[in-house]
């Protein structure tokens, strides 16, 4: 009987059983077994190693950033900074609804887009999320500031709000000022229209009377020359100058009073014949009103007056010149006789009457 061999190779391996058909076939199944097993290890790692991928993409770009690695475009942080609001919401509900925890980091950042883009209820509504994931924003600085200044900024728009309500009151009331303003305007006018209307009513109404007096006193026969004065001055200013023209010069010839009291007669004579386009009687009527009364100023602004519209400028700046001999702050004949200089080109040298005198 062999003894067995006690070399230094070792013992040799145990052969096979004798029973076994197929002496590799369980070597193969153990190989293959073993290769199984290497692929499911290989992707339960993979499996592990997906959500820190994730986690680098989305909620964890702080980590990357911390690295000195600059953030993805579409990563959490990369989002934030680009200030796309709604893409950086979208990337922390991915992390929550995957199971994460993000970082605090992450909720304050994402506030502070939100607080820029002038998003203050979603900033306020971040808040809220952190304090149900129990954040303790109440003890963390930074993430109580940005709560103030989300409170400031709906309070300032609210009071912005406010004032923009406050301008449109004050602009309605200041347009109802106008609207009431033209009102009175428009009341007042009217009232002015109908007062003058109606004054001018009662005017001629009592012109009306007067000369129906006058006249059944005339066809009497019993009238005087200061009743024909008066009825022709009455028809004068109802204008009806003929009828003024006659019954002035019938004054005029039965005129038994002072001669400087008919000085009045011969000037509403003279008008009478001015306003009939007769200027040339107008004139002598005139003449004769300054020569029984030189001071009379009114005389002599209607014959300065009469001289202008015949374009006799001397005479009409020497006529107005007396006037202002008698009354130097007449109203009427001061800028005239300053027009009538420029335009006929002389003051001195021009002879009146009162020197002659």
């Amino acid at each position: 009987m062999a003894t067995p061999s006690t070399s230094a190779s070792g013992p040799a391996p145990a052969p096979a059983p004798a029973s076994s058909a197929f002496p590799l076939t369980a070597a193969a199944r153990f190989l293959r077994v073993s290769a199984f097993s290497s692929t499911r290890a290989f992707a339960l790692a993979e499996r592990r190693r997906t959500p820190r991928c994730r986690l680098s993409e989305v909620g964890g770009g702080d980590r990357s950033v911390a690295a000195g690695r600059s953030p993805g475009p579409r990563s959490f942080h990369g989002l934030v900074l680009s200030g796309n609001a709604e893409g950086a919401m979208q990337s922390l509900r991915r992390e929550l609804s995957s199971g994460m925890h993000p970082l605090r980091e992450n909720f304050v950042a994402l506030v502070h887009v939100f607080a820029k883009n002038d998003l203050t209820t979603k900033g306020m509504e971040i808040l809220a999320a952190m304090e149900r994931y129990k954040y303790g924003i109440c003890k963390e600085g930074r993430a109580s500031k940005v709560k103030r200044i989300l409170f400031v900024q709906q309070k300032y728009k609210a009071s912005e709000g406010t004032n923009i309500n406050m301008v449109y009151e004050v602009g309605e009331l200041f347009e109802l000022g106008i609207q009431l303003s033209y009102l009175l305007i428009l009341l007042g006018l009217l009232g002015a229209g109908t007062f003058f209307v109606i004054r001018q009513v009662l005017v001629r109404r009592e012109l009306d009377l007067s000369a129906k007096e006058l006249q059944e006193q005339v066809r009497s026969g019993d009238a005087s020359a200061t009743e024909y004065f008066e009825l022709g001055a009455v028809m004068l200013r109802r204008k009806f100058y003929p009828a003024a023209i006659k019954y002035l010069q019938q004054a005029i010839q039965k005129w038994d009073r002072d001669e400087q009291d008919l000085a009045q007669v011969y000037n509403a004579l003279g008008v009478s014949y001015k306003r009939d386009n007769k200027l040339d009687k107008s004139i002598q009527q005139f003449e004769k009103a300054v020569e029984l009364q030189p001071g009379y100023v009114t005389a002599w602004n209607n014959l300065g007056d009469a001289y202008e519209q015949k374009k006799d400028l001397k005479s009409a700046l020497k006529a107005f010149e007396e006037v202002l001999l008698f009354d130097p702050n007449n109203t009427v004949a001061r800028p005239r006789r300053d027009d009538l200089k420029q335009r006929v080109g002389m003051y001195k040298g021009v002879p009146v009457k009162s020197e002659k005198r």
